[in-house]
């Protein structure tokens, strides 16, 4: 299955020679993904070339739970302002997920490889009991914390695009296989 993505159509890439460009991305709206791609394609075995590429690496977000609610995945009972545990469970952890379908464009014969679906998942914890964000001076305490200090919305920000980066690595590390 590795060599399916570029094998099933007669694709043959030199080693160190095919040039890559990223199609826009539907549903990327903050463009990170994209750009996390971009990134990864340019560290890659591929030579990232935005105006005379080979291959057009297109991607669709088919699954991003940033439009809905993640999944809850760690909870806790909620404390009292004396400290004393209530009965009621609150979240504290969550997983968020992101798939998309990928396919390689050959930009000389115009032939496009079959759609390929790569799903990543991240699980982050939050303090669901912070009303705002925290900072240590000037710097967020996500950077100290990975979450567990942060309130849900700032967890979840800081998830997402480590989400993104981690698909896009996902993305690259299959078109480096199936090569």
């Amino acid at each position: 299955m590795s060599f399916s993505l570029l094998g099933s159509c007669g694709y043959h890439t030199a080693a160190s020679h095919a040039t890559i460009c990223v199609a826009p991305i539907p549903g990327d709206h903050t463009g990170r993904l994209r750009s996390h791609l971009i990134e990864c394609l340019a560290a890659s075995s591929y030579t990232y070339d935005p105006s005379s590429a080979d291959y057009e690496l297109q991607v669709e977000i088919i699954e991003d739970s940033s439009t809905r609610e993640d999944h809850d995945i760690g909870v806790r009972y909620a404390r009292r302002d004396s400290g004393a545990l209530t009965d009621l469970l609150v979240a504290t952890e969550r997983r968020a997920l992101l798939a998309a379908t990928i396919s390689l464009a050959n930009l000389t014969s115009n032939k496009t490889t079959s759609p390929v679906t790569l799903r990543s998942s991240y699980d982050y914890e939050f303090d669901s009991d912070l009303l705002d964000d925290k900072a240590v001076g000037s710097k967020p305490l996500i950077r100290y914390s990975f979450g567990q200090l942060e309130n849900a919305p700032a967890a979840r920000e800081t998830a997402y695009s480590l989400l993104e980066k981690k698909l896009a690595q996902s993305i690259v590390s299959y078109l480096e296989l199936a090569r």
